[in-house]
């Protein structure tokens, strides 16, 4: 009786080119000891911000009279601050606000700064003039005081935060999405799509766009970072999220003072401040290196 011989078995690289461009990305960004730092960091932080109404274990604005600035113990695990409330369920609660802000002004520097950055790229002229110097005035400005600027006109709050956090950001998408498009233009298959009677938005967001996205979210990655401690910065000079807001900034500002008699109480926002962009600066530079060509076609 013949025997039926065993399927063959493909080589991993056969295996990976079968995948979608995605999956390969993740698998390669997982594969990174740095990648898998970030991923895990990143993670943590989404679930406590998710799950953080079940897992505080206390309201983050009760004040609890007669346990101010208690050192941690059995019952508060981090400590209290100067108002008797819990630090533990404020670190937890200001997760939400720090991955809240950094989305909202990533997705409008990438919505703004991606969209003018394509078109004013691949039209060229006064366009590309006009768009350019608009952002180029943006950038004269240093983050922080455009920032203080946006929130002074707008007035404080987290939201206001991540609009100017927010604007801040999009000169730095318009500028990488216009180089892509300066490179992406001259291809041969946007030179088809012209033939075929395309026009420029179908070009643009049809053809140029996805062959731009790698490079724009590894930014994303980046600016998320950046926004973060941004908005740390603007709650710690007060002009972030409110009292009785829960913010890793203002606890910041707040604990100065207290700093020789309850150090605990800077100590542990900043660490979970830290953690944070440790896990977002991880993240962006595996997804930089899986998204790269150059480190793909070594890494084979």
């Amino acid at each position: 009786m013949a025997t039926q011989a065993a399927p063959a078995i493909k080589p991993q690289s056969e295996r990976e080119s079968a995948q979608s461009p995605w999956v390969q990305s993740t698998r390669r960004i997982l594969r990174n000891p740095g990648g898998r730092i970030g991923v895990g960091l990143l993670v943590f932080f989404i679930a406590v911000a998710i799950f953080a109404p079940l897992i505080s274990p206390y309201d983050p604005v009760i004040q609890h009279a007669g346990d101010e600035l208690l050192a941690p113990n059995g019952q508060y695990l981090l400590g209290t601050d100067e108002f008797g409330r819990d630090l533990l369920s404020r670190i937890i609660w200001g997760t939400r606000i720090s991955l809240t802000v950094g989305l909202i002004s990533v997705a409008i520097g990438f919505a703004f700064g991606a969209t003018t950055g394509l078109i004013s790229g691949y039209l060229g002229g006064w366009v590309d003039a006009v768009v350019n110097r608009l952002w180029d005035c943006l950038l004269s400005f240093p983050t922080i005081l455009l920032g203080i600027a946006v929130v002074l006109v707008t007035g404080p709050g987290a939201v206001n935060a991540a609009i100017a956090v927010g604007i801040s950001n999009i000169p730095i998408f318009a500028r990488l999405a216009r180089a892509c498009a300066l490179t992406e233009k001259e291809r041969d298959y946007v030179l088809a799509a012209r033939t075929l009677g395309s026009d420029n938005s179908r070009i643009v967001f049809r053809h140029i766009m996805p062959n731009a996205l790698s490079p724009l979210i590894v930014q994303s990655a980046v600016a998320m970072a950046f926004a973060v401690l941004l908005e740390a910065s603007l709650s710690f000079l007060g002009l972030g999220a409110q009292p009785p807001e829960p913010s890793w900034g203002s606890m910041l500002s707040y604990s100065r003072q207290f700093l020789r008699v309850a150090w605990y109480y800077g100590v542990f926002p900043g660490v979970a401040l830290t953690m944070l962009l440790i896990g977002l600066n991880y993240f962006s530079d595996a997804m930089r290196d899986a998204l790269d060509p150059r480190q793909i076609n070594v890494g084979r």
